[in-house]
Formats: structure tokens, sequence, C-alpha cells
């Protein structure tokens, strides 16, 4: 039999799959140089792919880093800004509160001036931060100091009684809609302080200070329609203690705080806001309960479910609450009782909130114009009492070097 080639091929091996080559095929030197040249085009791509993931890591690396500085250099900023601002806001306190005589008739005028250039300032865009803001923080503020002072025995009921007639003003009367930039935990916390301290509440009527009373419950209102839900929980805390407590015969107070507290729930039901309305529920069955003889609540809501019911009350009255039966009461005869008592409360106090910001707005732009002319007196002493007596005497020095030049020449 003829030798055999090397490269001859055993007829068997050529019904063999591909893929199950010979040991002569894996180790000839043409399909070794092929295998060698495909491993290093796989490993060049393979390298090429991983430099271009590393280029790129890196690139996002940077990147990241690049936005972290930017966001950090932001939060600078505004850390700066914020600085500044509260240190404004102490220095113009500690001037409005410590450097005026508290004793002066006009004291509180001249601290309402400060107020009224917060707002003037606000109106041309010059302010920081919202001017709303920085009046918060001067009443905090005002409320912490009232407080010691009071406990010191040199503050005033009286004083004590306009500061929180500015609080009023701020967190009910003022026109903006944001109550985060209004009332804060800590402003409450100080005039539930000062309604403590004034002995403001009673458990008789007759007994309590009627005007503070209703700027109380118009700030714990206005605070209890917070969406800020630890505000609103103190609020709400106070007024069930105050529903409770107080002997409530007055039909008008009672209308005007069912009317209005049913104005939040209907608000925090409409927005799905559950935990909101879970706040505010403990006062509205305080309410019913006080107010279901004198309202004669039987008779026009018989369906009104049980507060002895416990807590499916709760629930019952998110029903009830939207239905026609208590949408009538609420206004046939309940908001009648409270668009009176709003009108006498906006008539005695609004009124007089108004001439007395008047009167701060006059004073401020006669301070105003008075710092400008004094201002100008001012420069004009400085031009005949110093500068007259400079341009003189330059004048002497200027000739008596001119003098002395020429003769220096002539010599």
């Amino acid at each position: 039999r003829p030798p055999r080639s090397p490269l001859d091929l055993d007829p068997n091996l050529i019904t063999r799959s591909g893929s199950s080559s010979s040991t002569e095929e894996l180790s000839s030197p043409s399909h070794s140089h092929s295998v060698d040249q495909a491993s290093t085009r796989d490993s060049l791509s393979l390298t090429s792919q991983l430099v271009d993931d590393n280029s790129d890591d890196d690139e996002k690396i940077l990147f990241d880093a690049l936005q972290r500085w930017r966001v950090y250099d932001a939060e600078k900023l505004e850390d700066k800004e914020e600085e500044l601002c509260y240190l404004v806001a102490n220095l113009v306190f500690t001037i409005m509160w410590r450097g005026i005589d508290i004793n002066s008739k006009d004291a509180w005028k001249e601290r309402g001036q400060v107020m009224t250039c917060i707002n003037l300032l606000a109106l041309n865009n010059t302010l920081y931060c919202s001017h709303l803001e920085l009046k918060l923080r001067l009443l905090e503020m005002a409320v912490t100091a009232a407080l010691s002072d009071l406990r010191e025995g040199s503050y005033t009921a009286d004083n004590a009684a306009q500061l929180i007639r500015w609080i009023y003003d701020l967190t009910v009367i003022d026109p903006n809609q944001d109550h985060s930039k209004k009332a804060s935990t800590k402003l409450l916390d100080g005039v539930l302080g000062l309604l403590d301290a004034l002995l403001v509440f009673q458990e008789v009527p007759g007994e309590e200070w009627t005007e503070m009373a209703k700027l109380a419950f118009g700030i714990l209102l206005s605070c209890a329609a917070s969406s800020n839900l630890e505000l609103c929980a103190m609020a709400t805390a106070k007024l069930h203690t105050l529903v409770q407590t107080r002997c409530m015969k007055d039909a008008e107070e009672g209308g005007y705080l069912l009317y209005y507290i049913n104005t939040i729930v209907q608000q925090s039901l409409e927005g799905g806001n559950q935990e909101h309305y879970s706040f505010l529920m403990p006062v509205v069955k305080a309410l019913i309960e006080k107010l279901s003889d004198l309202l004669t609540m039987p008779s026009h809501l018989p369906d009104l479910p049980q507060t002895l019911s416990g807590p499916t009350f709760f629930e019952h009255f998110q029903n009830f609450c939207r239905g026609e039966q208590w949408t009538a009461f609420m206004e046939k005869q309940v908001k009648p009782l409270y668009e009176s008592y709003q009108a006498a409360l906006s008539g005695h106090l609004t009124e007089a909130m108004n001439t007395f910001w008047a009167e701060c707005y006059e004073g401020s732009k006669l301070c105003v114009h008075k710092r400008n002319r004094e201002v100008g007196e001012s420069k004009m002493r400085f031009q005949s009492q110093i500068m007259a007596g400079y341009r003189a005497r330059q004048t002497e020095e200027t000739v008596r070097y001119n003098n002395l030049s020429n003769q220096a020449r002539n010599q």
C-alpha cells in the first residue's frame, strides 16, 4: 500500500462535523496561524473596547464630579445668603426691640416703621429673601423676647397685646396664600406662651380678654389650615382644648369656628389629605357636641352621625359633610353667623390696623425725608467747614510753590 502523506485525511474524518476537528487539524500550522490571527483580532478589539469603556467611565466620573461641585458651590452661595439674611434680621431686631424706649407712646409706631420699610424694599425687589420670611423671623424673635421680658417683669400686657395684633396681621390679614412664609411652629409656640402668660382664655367668657381671644382664634385657625402638619397639629390641639374647656354661649363665635373648620375640612378632603383631615376631626367633633343645642342641629341634621360612635364617626362624617344636608345647613344656618362675626372683627381690628400701618408709612416717609435733608445739610457743612478751607490752603500752597520755582530759575 502506498505510503500516506501527512496531509492525507482519513475518509472517516470527512463525515465528522466541522466543530469536532481532529488532533491533526488543531495542530496543523495553517490552522494554528489562523487561530492566532483571530485571537489577536479579538484581543485587539477587546482592548480597544476596554479603552473606550475606560474613557467613557472617566468622562462620567469627571462629569459627576463637576456636577457635584456645581451643586456644592450653589449650596455654599445659598448658605452665604442665608447667613447674611440671618445676621441682618438679628441686627434689625436688636435695634427695633432694644434700641427703642418701650415707655414712649410712639414706640410701636417706630417699630412699625421698620416693617413698612421692609414692605417698601420688597416692592422695589431689593431684598435677598422674601419680605414675609423676614417679617416672620422678626416676629419669632419678638415673641421670644416678649416672653423673657414678661418673666422679668419689664414688659407690660399692653405691649404683648400689640405684638399679638402684629402676628394676627401677618398670619390672617395678609393676602399672601403661602402659609409657610407667614407662620411657623416657633411663632405659634411663642403665641401660645403669650396667651397663657396674659391669661387670655377663661372658662367663663365674661372673664376673658375678648379682643385677644378673637385674635387668638384667628391665628389658630389660620395655622390649622396650613399644609405643615406639625403646625396644624399644634393649632388643632389648642383649639380642641379651648372648645372643650370654655363655656360657649355665643352663637356667632361658635358659627365662626365651625364654618372656618369646615372649610379646611372640605379642602383637605378635596386634596385627598387624610392626615390633615384626621387632625381636624377632633375639633369638629367637639364643636358639634358644644353647638348641638345652640344651633338646633338635631332638627336641621337628622342624619348626622352620632359623635359617641367613636372611630366610625370619623369615617361616616367624610361622606356626610359632602352631602346636601350638611352643605345646606352650613350655608343657611352657619355662614350668616360666620359673616356677622367676621364683619364685627374686621370692623374693629382691621380698620385699626390699617390706620396704624398708614401712620407708620407716613412716619417712615417723614424719617426718610428727614434723613435725606440731614445728609444734604451735612454735605453743605462739610463743604463750608472742610472743603472751603482745603481749597484756600491748596491755592496758597500752589502760589508759594510757583514763587519758589520762579526764584530758583532766576538764580
